[in-house]
């Protein structure tokens, strides 16, 4: 059976550390030609080498591992392993298929846990993007045939692997790019300084003054860090800057723990307005590492650019009282979505912040309405959680019900088709506030993509 070789992606800039980095003696191991080329530990936004996002069969980003096998000969794979526990080596095993020799081979690292030969593959873990061991185990569940065994922590959509299919770790970023399912590149260690554990949401804050400390991991790679700086903006007025700190002063707890306090001062928020932040830290080359990585541009043509902002919204305690899910949404412009190209808006629901949100017109009939129904697109590294524990939605449809002075039609009609034991997309109304105040009844309905159908 030829092995099966999935899109390799292109990718999206970020960092990695590389002051950990292992050259060719930590990671290679000799036993034969079979090894672990290339893998993503985080990936969010990575897109293949024909600009399409590199996600798997359900539209979702999802870490990845490539096999190559550089020797003369196939392999079979059935009962070989994959893992990130030294003390668990069979902790994922490859069912029963060949890579033939100098073929590759990627799977998925998703925790999703599929194993059936004819489809893309899943592990039953998620590589940690903190660093550490991932390895592939022959069929004994003892022999280690290749192992990283300390990889370095990863950035968001950067793979590591071989320097041109040799023996030299290296990163894969913007310039040289990740390729799994194909020959490796130059790769580059040439990156910024990481920005990490930058908190996305916030508690609603009271109306009034704000005084909010934001704090940053910050890990220098290949030059000291130099400044660290926290910008915000209320609603959409101009960004404020101020630089952050690591001396144990300033709102910060302990010197020189890598842990950088910032202080958002200044603002004053009424009920429902939103404020957003975000963090940069440059070092003594002039590198910059940033927090969101925001990594997709803001263009009409695509529909699923990354956040650019972190965020939330001052408590409003006049909606503490709706019966009904509140969508909190933000734009520039009233008319934002109003026509079929896509604008960006930003979105607060159930306690989570989401910028650069795509919006456009959905429907024909009901784009007359004074309430339209719309297309939401979420971004890539910042799927909607719709309830705790469940799974994030890309895409959600707000439909507007203003002809319908039930205001239950899509509600009833759909539970009245899962009741019967179809199939069918939830469908749940909610109270949409625009810019603070109050804009319309909609029916948040799930958009018919890959996802739904996974569910369904």
């Amino acid at each position: 059976m030829k092995p099966r070789v999935l899109l390799p992606p292109v990718l999206v800039p970020f960092s990695v550390v590389a002051a950990a980095l292992c050259l060719a003696p930590c990671a290679f191991a000799q036993q034969g030609k079979l090894r672990i080329a290339e893998f993503m530990a985080s990936n969010s936004t990575s897109r293949t080498v024909a600009n399409l996002p590199m996600v798997d069969e359900n539209k979702s980003y999802e870490d990845w591992i490539e096999l190559h096998n550089g020797g003369t000969e196939a392999v079979e794979l059935g009962g070989w392993s994959l893992t990130d526990n030294p003390a668990n080596l069979r902790k994922w095993t490859f069912p029963r298929m060949t890579l033939a020799a100098g073929a590759r081979l990627v799977v998925w690292a998703s925790n999703k846990d599929r194993s059936d030969p004819a489809l893309p593959l899943h592990t039953n873990f998620k590589i940690s993007s903190g660093g550490g061991f991932l390895a592939l185990v022959q069929r004994d569940g003892e022999t280690v045939e290749h192992e990283w065994p300390a990889y370095p922590p990863q950035a968001p959509n950067v793979s590591y692997g071989y320097r041109l299919d040799g023996d030299t770790p290296v990163f894969f970023t913007t310039v040289s790019k990740p390729t799994p399912g194909a020959p490796n590149l130059e790769g580059s260690t040439t990156i910024p300084p990481l920005v990490l554990d930058v908190p996305e949401n916030a508690p609603a804050p009271e109306p009034g003054a704000v005084s909010l400390p934001i704090t940053a991991r910050i890990v220098p790679t290949q030059a000291a860090v130099t400044a660290v700086t926290l910008t915000w903006k209320k609603m959409f007025e101009a960004d404020v800057t101020a630089p952050m700190h690591d001396d144990g002063a300033n709102g910060d707890e302990v010197a020189g723990d890598g842990i950088w306090t910032g202080l958002i001062t200044g603002v004053t928020l009424n009920a429902g307005q939103m404020l957003r932040w975000k963090v940069t830290a440059t070092d003594a080359d002039g590198r910059i590492g940033k927090a969101p990585p925001n990594n997709i541009p803001v263009v009409a043509t695509e529909p699923n650019a990354s956040a650019a902002y972190y965020g939330t919204v001052a408590r409003d305690a006049s909606l503490e009282s709706s019966k009904l899910p509140v969508v909190h949404w933000f734009a520039a412009s009233t008319t934002a979505g109003d026509t079929a190209t896509i604008s960006r808006i930003a979105i607060s629901y159930g306690g989570e912040f989401y910028d650069n949100v795509g919006v456009n017109i959905h429907g024909q009939s009901t784009a007359g309405f004074p309430k339209r129904s719309y297309n939401l697109n979420f971004p890539n590294d910042r799927n909607l959680l719709l309830e705790p524990g469940g799974k994030r939605v890309k895409d959600l449809k707000l439909l507007s019900n203003y002809a319908d002075k039930t205001k239950s039609r899509n509600t009833l009609g759909y539970e009245m088709y899962r009741t019967a034991g179809v199939a069918a997309h939830f469908a749940f109304p909610v109270r949409v506030q625009r810019n603070g105040a109050f804009y319309a009844l909609a029916d948040a309905v799930e958009d018919a993509d890959e996802s739904y159908l996974e569910r369904a």
